[in-house]
C-alpha cells in the first residue's frame, strides 16, 4: 500500500508528546511531508518546555488538530482523555 493510497483513508492518528520540543518540528515537517498532517491529533500532556507553542504555531499555520491538557496523564491516560473528546 503506498502512502497516497493511506492519506485517502479516513483515520486519525493520536500522538501524545510530552516535553518533545527537540524533535516535535521535524516529526511534523515529515507528517506534513507526507500527508498525515490532516489525520494527526497531537495531545500535548502538559507540557513544561516549548512543545505547546511549537504545536499552537503549528495549528495557527497549518491547521494541526492538538489539545492541551494540563496535568500530565501519562502516554495511556492522555490517548484516554482524547478519546473520551472524540466519542
Amino acid at each position: 500500500m503506498t502512502s497516497d493510497a493511506i492519506a485517502t483513508d479516513n483515520f486519525q492518528i493520536i500522538m501524545p508528546v510530552f516535553n518533545e520540543e527537540k524533535l516535535l518540528e521535524v516529526v511534523l515537517q515529515n507528517a506534513r511531508r507526507h500527508g498525515y498532517l490532516k489525520h494527526l491529533l497531537v495531545v500535548n500532556d502538559a507540557s513544561t518546555d516549548g512543545s505547546k507553542e511549537i504545536l499552537d504555531r503549528w495549528s495557527r499555520d497549518h491547521g494541526l488538530t492538538t489539545v492541551h491538557l494540563v496535568v500530565n496523564a501519562k502516554k495511556e491516560g492522555a490517548i484516554n482523555k482524547v478519546l473520551e473528546i472524540l466519542d
